[in-house]
Parts: C-alpha cells; structure tokens; sequence
C-alpha cells in the first residue's frame, strides 16, 4: 500500500507524471494499474459510505458512493509490484478513518477501557477491541519504528517517557514522529492533521498484522497536496 492525496484528480496527475516512487524498490515509479474492488468506509460522523471505481456524477452526488481506491504498479523491470493507492486518513483492512481509530488509541493510552473508548466513537465494541489487540500485540514494535523515525528527523531528539506500558509508548512516539514529519516538511504539510501523517508515514499499515519495521519520513506525492 501507498498512502496519497486524498485529491484524486491530483493523484491521476501523479500517475501520468511519474511521481508516485515505489516505496518497496525506492527507484521505479507508479503507474496507473486499475482499480480495487468495492470498499466500505465509514466516516468520522458515522456515515458509511461504498468506494466504487467508475461511480456515476448521480450515485455521487447522492453522498453515499465515493470514488474508487486506485491500484498502482512499479515500471521498475526489476521490480513490477503493485500497490494499492490510500488517501491520507484511511488504513488497509480498516472500515474506519485514522481520526477515529487515533482517538480510540490516545484514549487507551490514557487509561480507558474498552467499553468507555466504544461509547465515545460510536462504534461497535467488536471493533473497537480489534483496533484495541493490534495496539497491544504490536505496542514494542511500533514504539520500535516510530521512536527511531522521531531518532532519525531531531537533532535533538525528545526524551520519550518510558514506564507506562508499551502500548501507551507507541502512541507517545507516533505522536512524536507525526509532530517531527511535519516540522520537516513544514506548509507542505498543514492538508494533512497528525494522525493522517502517522498513517501516511505507515503507508496504511498502522494496525496490521505485522506492525511496519520500516517508516517513510518523506513522501513527494503527499508533499504536493497544497
């Protein structure tokens, strides 16, 4: 996965233009391969809405269909893998927006429970215990990656309170990176809110199965979002 402007006028523009850089070889670009299947998300009020490639000007309209998720393919000879292209705020295998998902995080982190944490987000407890799990299965990981991202942007790199469990440390440092990430890359950045940068960074990968080993610091095609 690659996480992109959520202009996606912009991103076509980026398909054709070759400035989508393949996040698994760093040296080919992406060029336009399709599109992914129908997909739900559901948005911070609540609303869910199908993502469907190709929608009418009238199922649009209707607010209930959104555009499509696009597909992206490597033109490196050596390399040709495929990715599919995210907008900022959306996570892979997740029906929810990063905004809702970052609260619940922050939320357990500070100590909340699992019942507290669903009536907050309006969301069914079954869901809210997945994103929950993931948090806690893959706290020393993510505190791991996000710690050295915050390491390797700070000359002065903050002191990251140690003590409170590493689920609650992961959170700490993502907080951290997302604040660095936007320093560095200054107005560049002001599209997009924290917990967008924090899975744009993850390139959507923040709660899966195996938490990302690896951060993206900077990104050309988020850099052009304003």
């Amino acid at each position: 996965m690659v996480t992109v402007a959520p202009d996606r006028d912009l991103v076509e523009r980026q398909l054709g233009n070759g400035e989508l850089v393949c996040p698994r070889c760093e040296a080919g670009v992406l060029g336009g391969h399709g599109w992914v299947g129908r997909r739900w998300l559901r948005r911070a009020d609540g609303l869910v809405v199908l993502l469907k490639a190709h929608a009418t000007a009238e199922e649009l309209a209707g607010g209930k269909v959104a555009g499509g998720l696009r597909r992206g393919r490597c033109k490196d000879a050596e390399c040709r893998a495929t990715h599919v292209l995210l907008p900022a705020g959306m996570l892979g295998r997740r029906l929810d927006e990063v905004e809702v998902i970052g609260a619940a995080l922050v939320a357990r982190a500070s100590g909340a429970g699992c019942r507290r944490i669903g009536a907050a987000a309006g969301r069914p407890m079954s869901t809210v215990r997945g994103w929950l799990v993931r948090l806690e299965r893959n706290g020393r990981p993510l505190r791991a990656a996000f710690t050295g991202l915050v390491h390797r942007l700070e000359v002065s790199p903050p002191v990251l309170t140690a003590g409170r469990g590493e689920a609650a440390e992961a959170v700490a440092a993502m907080g951290e990176a997302a604040a660095a990430v936007r320093r560095l890359l200054g107005t560049s950045m002001r599209a997009l809110s924290p917990w967008q940068v924090v899975a744009a960074v993850s390139h959507g990968g923040l709660l899966a199965v195996t938490a990302p080993a690896r951060l993206f610091h900077t990104s050309r095609h988020l850099v052009l979002t304003v």
